[in-house]
C-alpha cells in the first residue's frame, strides 16, 4: 500500500450525444465525458485505509454505475501503485461491467476512464471500434444544459426493443446515424445552425421508438421555440418513461425563463470533460 495519507479520485460521468438507441445494432455513438464527477476520498494510515464518495448532482443519463465501477480500479490502482494506464483501466472496468451485464459494450467505462469525445461502433460481437476524438468544445458552443423532469402524472410507455426487427426501426436508426454525423461535424465546425438541427432531428427520430411525456413535450418546445434544441437521453434508466433532457442553447437566461422550475432541474454542463484522475493535497 501506498504511502500518501490522503488522495482523491476523480472519475467522469458520460453522456451519449447521440446514437443510443442504435448502438446494439452496429450504428455509431457519439459520447462524451461530463463534469459530473463522482469523487472517492482515501485516508492512508499504515496498513488501514478508509474511504468516503461524493456524488454528482445527476445521476440518470450520466453513466453513474460505470463511473463508480472505474473508480474502483482506480481506488486499487492507487493502493497498490499498479500504475495501470487509463486503457487498462477501462478494459479491467469493462470486465466488471460484463459480469452484471453480459451486453456491456464498455463506451461508458472507456469514455470515463479516458475523457474527452468518443466515436463508438461495434461491427460484429467481436469488433469495436472506439476513437478519442482531439477536440474541445468551441467558446462559442459552450452552451449544454442537462434538464431533469419530474412528471406529475405517470403512464406506460412502448419499451425500446433492444432487438431492433422493424424495417421502419432500422430506417429510424439510419436517419440517426446521420444525425450522429451531423452533430459531430457541428461541433467540430463550431456550428451552431448544425448543432440545432442535430438535436431536433434526432428527437423527432426518437419518437419513433418511446412515448414522449407532455411535460417533457413541453419542455422541448418552449425550448425550440425560444432558440434552443434538445433531446431525451438515459434510457437506461429504470423509470416509467425517460425523463432526461440534454439541451443546447445559446442563452442561459431565456433557458431559465421557458423552463418550469417547479417540476425540471437545470445543471450546465460541460462536453468533454477529463478523465479520471487522481489529486493528492
Amino acid at each position: 500500500m501506498g504511502t500518501a495519507n490522503s488522495v482523491t479520485i476523480h472519475v467522469p460521468g458520460q453522456i451519449i450525444l447521440s446514437g443510443e438507441l442504435g448502438v446494439e445494432q452496429g450504428f455509431p455513438a457519439f459520447i462524451a465525458a461530463v463534469d459530473q464527477y463522482v469523487q472517492f476520498s482515501l485516508e492512508i494510515s499504515g496498513k488501514e485505509c478508509s474511504v468516503s464518495a461524493k456524488h454528482p448532482t445527476i445521476i440518470c443519463g450520466t453513466g453513474y454505475n460505470e463511473a463508480v465501477t472505474v473508480g474502483k480500479i482506480m481506488m486499487l490502482n492507487t493502493l497498490y501503485e499498479l500504475d495501470m494506464s487509463s486503457s487498462v483501466i477501462a478494459s479491467y472496468a469493462h470486465v466488471i461491467e460484463k459480469e452484471h451485464n453480459r451486453n456491456a459494450l464498455g463506451l461508458r467505462t472507456t469514455t470515463s476512464s479516458i475523457g474527452g469525445f468518443i466515436w463508438y461502433r461495434q461491427e460484429f460481437d467481436f469488433l469495436k471500434n472506439i476513437w478519442q476524438i482531439p477536440m474541445k468544445i468551441p467558446k462559442s458552443l459552450d452552451h449544454f444544459y442537462l434538464i431533469e423532469i419530474k412528471p406529475d402524472n405517470k403512464k406506460p410507455i412502448n419499451i425500446i426493443p433492444r432487438h431492433v426487427s422493424k424495417e421502419k426501426d432500422y430506417q429510424s436508426l439510419y436517419s440517426i446515424e446521420q444525425q450522429t454525423k451531423k452533430l459531430l461535424r457541428g461541433i467540430r465546425g463550431e456550428s451552431q445552425r448544425d448543432v440545432k438541427s442535430a438535436f431536433m432531428e434526432t428527437q423527432r427520430l426518437i419518437e419513433n421508438f418511446v412515448i414522449v411525456s407532455t411535460e417533457a413535450a413541453t419542455a422541448i418546445a418552449a425550448i425550440e421555440q425560444s432558440g434552443g434544441a434538445a433531446e431525451l437521453i438515459g434510457f437506461e434508466c429504470e423509470h416509467e418513461y425517460p425523463h432526461m433532457l440534454l439541451c443546447y442553447h445559446p442563452s442561459n437566461f431565456t433557458l431559465e425563463k421557458v423552463i418550469d422550475r417547479a417540476t425540471m432541474h437545470i445543471i450546465p454542463v460541460k462536453l468533454g470533460a477529463d478523465g479520471a484522475y487522481v489529486k493528492t493535497p
